[in-house]
């Protein structure tokens, strides 16, 4: 079964697109983008998370940002979320702070492009507020 979401892309001339995205709603999970630039953009992974991080990874070639929650600098799925929910929540994690269940938010809802960073920017975040919050 799959599930599609209409996601706006930032392109690096500063255009923002929407795409269609298709996605699994069961394991294995996949992810694959309509028609972007005569091309399509298909990723599996273990979640849905991992998902659009390798999708996320191939639109940052071209400068794109997908403008979406799990796109976030600050966010990031525990490690529950994505067992069962298959990456479709992340925490938007504060630095020196405990996630609380008040910060988990839908992955593929629309954030602001000023949140969104890089796949290594949120990486980075992410082991930063771990060193911070132990």
């Amino acid at each position: 079964m799959h599930e599609e979401r209409v996601l706006k892309v930032a392109l690096a001339s500063g255009e923002i697109r929407e795409i269609s995205f298709s996605m699994s709603k069961e394991q294995p999970c996949l992810l694959e983008t309509d028609e972007y630039d005569d091309r399509r953009i298909r990723a599996s992974g273990d979640d849905l998370f991992d998902c659009l991080c390798n999708v996320r990874t191939e639109l940052e070639k071209d400068g794109a940002k997908v403008l979406c929650n799990g796109a976030r600098t600050n966010a990031y799925p525990s490690g529950m979320a994505r067992e069962m929910a298959l990456g479709r929540r992340v925490y938007l994690l504060r630095m020196g702070q405990p996630a609380r269940p008040q910060d988990l938010v839908n992955t593929f809802d629309e954030a602001p492009l000023e949140e969104i960073g890089s796949v290594a920017e949120q990486r980075k975040y992410y082991i930063d507020w771990i060193e911070s919050c132990g």
